[in-house]
């Protein structure tokens, strides 16, 4: 029968099935152990509410550099992307994010660079972060090169780094960047321990192959498409074996005896998922940009806000700006925006709820969202008149949303006071309301804009939104009416998990059964 199938498709088949399985058994295994973990634990990050939590009161008193100022001594010749101003140590400091997506610091009482923010600096920024009373603070290391905990695209850009450690149980460790004097991450013993055993794994985030970016890529897309071979030879092979009539000797659905029976009937039931699941990972890496992501362009931002920012716009003085949204809260740090050609002064509090980290230790990288804290508050920064402003109103909104794609008409405009199904957080981590504005360019584009902040947070286009359901819906099983509906999603993600494990716990086994009778073979040979 054997050399019989030999020649043939379905012999073929066979082999690619058997072989695929002897070379990924192990990693289906790792990549479904360490999905059960990622349900409950994710890398470790820096949130928002801690970063804010470390940061001094804004002195305003101290600001007499404009960030004008502060930007012409950079020497930078384009407009910064965003501009920020808080405490470092005991001076103000201005925080430009540069079109390359690297961060430089100019201070805000002479002006001058920043530079290279000294160990001492680093130090003042890292202590605030302690673990509890008690706990000293020491330095490590300066990291020229990402480690362990900081490969992720937008923390590179902020090296090189400072560690520095606590002599806590937990061995807390926080990363402050040179570049702005800013902590970008923090971890401990047990976010590390649950990092390792779960995105590590599941990512393949090795530091000696994530380092090499463009490898580490091309090893998880094709490595998955072979997986994906793998699960959908199966499948062929599985369904084609299967007799629902027990048409098999004994009066059996399934011909196999033992592991392999085992391994068919898990085969059965979860293939078809694991399937779905592993594809989708190879499409979470954007293969040969198939989808340009939903995050919105420069132009689109530039758009809205009236052109590049102007710094030579914010006349009113700082002292006057804080003092007003002071009438609120007592802010920590201040960003300078602009809406429809108009400087602003945007505030936010630091008691942020659950969202977006600051740094999110994902391949997307993060940053702060004002809009998701409990508080915000904007003063037009022109001098014109020195007034609180908590929001912007439709109106203004949609005018500034026509101008982001001007080729194109406005074709629909939404006030959206909860999500849809593109524009979502499964802990409700987005600010809400938006306005959502579609347009009729060739790529069918949707806006979201935030009333709050007066900025596009969201950008989807036809295959961004094509990749929210192969991806999304695919591998997070991300479908309206399950997502966001805890904890029925978390438990239909353990049973799928968990039928994955039963798939792959089998195939190791039949693996080593089968490269155990392949040595024999090979010393029977000699």
């Amino acid at each position: 029968m054997k050399t019989r199938l030999a020649g043939t498709w379905w012999g073929r088949l066979i082999q690619v099935h058997r072989y695929l399985g002897i070379l990924f058994c192990g990693l289906f295994l790792a990549w479904f152990g360490s999905g059960l973990v990622m349900l409950f634990k994710r890398m470790p990050s820096l949130t928002t509410t801690e970063r804010l939590d470390g940061l001094a009161l804004l002195r305003p008193d101290l600001v007499t550099a404009t960030p004008w100022d502060a930007w012409a001594r950079l020497g930078e010749s384009s407009a910064p992307l965003r501009v920020r101003l808080a405490m470092l140590g005991p001076r103000p400091v201005y925080r430009f994010l540069l079109p390359n997506g690297a961060w430089v610091a100019g201070y805000g009482d002479t002006g001058e660079p920043v530079g290279q923010v000294s160990r001492a600096q680093a130090a003042q920024a890292a202590e605030p972060l302690s673990p509890g009373p008690g706990a000293r603070l020491r330095y490590d290391t300066r990291l020229a090169e990402p480690d362990q905990w900081t490969l992720s695209s937008a923390i590179r850009r902020l090296g090189p780094l400072q560690r520095f450690s606590f002599d806590d149980a937990g061995t807390t460790t926080v990363y402050v960047t040179e570049a702005t004097g800013e902590a970008v991450m923090k971890t401990d013993r047990s976010a590390r321990s649950w990092g390792y055993v779960g995105a590590v794994l599941h990512w393949m985030y090795f530091t000696p192959l994530r380092r090499h970016t463009k490898l580490w890529a091309a090893l998880v897309t094709y490595g998955s498409l072979l997986g994906a071979l793998l699960c959908l030879s199966g499948i062929v092979i599985g369904f084609t074996r299967f007799s629902p009539r027990r048409g098999h000797a004994g009066n059996r659905a399934s011909p196999y005896r033992g592991w392999h029976y085992w391994h068919h009937w898990a085969g059965l039931s979860f293939g078809l998922l694991t399937f779905t699941w592993v594809l989708s990972g190879a499409l979470s890496m954007t293969p040969w940009d198939w989808s340009p992501g939903n995050t919105p362009s420069q132009s689109i931002r530039d758009g809205v806000g009236g052109g590049p920012i102007d710094l030579r716009g914010f006349r009113l003085s700082l002292a006057d700006g804080i003092g007003a949204i002071r009438r609120r809260f007592r802010p920590k740090e201040v960003e300078f925006i602009q809406f429809a050609g108009r400087p602003y002064y945007l505030a936010y509090s630091d008691t942020t709820p659950v969202g977006k980290p600051e740094w999110e230790n994902t391949e997307e990288g993060g940053y702060l969202d004002p809009g998701a804290s409990s508080a915000t508050v904007m003063v037009p920064a022109d001098g014109r008149k020195v007034e609180l402003i908590e929001a912007f109103s439709r109106e203004e909104l949609g005018a500034a949303a026509a101008r982001a794609i001007p080729d194109a008409r406005v074709v629909e405009s939404t006030w959206l006071d909860d999500y849809d199904a593109y524009y979502y957080h499964a802990s409700r981590g987005l600010q809400l309301p938006v306005l959502r504005v579609k347009f009729n360019d060739r790529n069918r584009s949707w806006i979201y804009l935030a009333p709050k902040t007066g900025t596009v947070v969201q950008h989807e286009v036809v295959r961004s939104r094509v990749e929210r359901w192969v991806y999304r819906g695919l591998h997070d099983l991300d479908f309206p009416g399950l997502y966001q509906r805890r904890p029925a999603w978390t438990l239909v993600m353990i049973a799928g998990l968990l039928g994955g494990l039963a798939l792959s716990l089998t195939a190791v086994r039949i693996g080593f059964r089968r490269l155990g009778a392949l040595a024999v073979g090979l010393r029977a040979r000699r």
